[in-house]
């Protein structure tokens, strides 16, 4: 599934100018081979985690000048509405 998945986005933009696949893994699992060569936000760890949303944020920058801005003070995981309705992701987000 992920291989059509990411054949199908980038087919959208062959030059890879205006969509993005920006894999997010939320728990450790297996990266699928066909991801092995993209750079995975790994949200799991919590070491990594203050640079999280600053790396996210940048992966849909255009990349020329905006790729150099930081990200607004202030913004943090309550800051941003989380939809799910699985106990275990909302356990993990610390969301009730």
């Amino acid at each position: 599934m992920a291989e059509f998945q990411l054949k199908y986005a980038t087919s959208l933009s062959p030059a890879n100018l205006q969509n993005r696949v920006v894999p997010v893994c939320i728990e450790k699992c297996d990266i699928p081979e066909v991801l092995r060569f993209t750079c995975t936000l790994q949200y799991y760890k919590t070491d990594t985690r203050p640079w999280f949303w600053q790396r996210l944020y940048k992966a849909f920058l255009k990349h020329d000048r905006e790729a150099d801005q930081q990200v607004k003070e202030g913004v943090n995981l309550p800051d941003i509405i989380l939809d799910t309705s699985c106990r275990k992701i909302k356990h993990h987000w610390s969301v009730t």
